[in-house]
């Protein structure tokens, strides 16, 4: 559904639990590229200690651009400006 853009939400569920080696929740099933990602708007956030309930908004494909914002270089030194 995701890889044929038939999907407008996506709501997830974080439980904080770690499940051994982890489990692949995306694959390449998706078809996006190495550079490419999907832009999704969280329309909804409900946070308990238990769990945390986020709803998106699928916005469709969208190039993945690397940054370094969390450095603490302005944008102008990251190229971003």
């Amino acid at each position: 559904m995701i890889a044929a853009g038939l999907l407008d939400e996506l709501e997830l569920h974080i439980v904080p639990v770690v499940l051994g080696s982890g489990m692949r929740f995306l694959d390449d099933a998706l078809g996006l590229g190495d550079k490419e990602g999907l832009e999704l708007t969280p329309t909804r956030v409900i946070h308990t200690p238990e769990v945390t309930h986020i709803r998106y908004t699928v916005n469709g494909r969208a190039a993945l651009v690397l940054d370094d914002r969390g450095s603490g270089k302005s944008l102008s030194e990251i190229g971003m400006a």
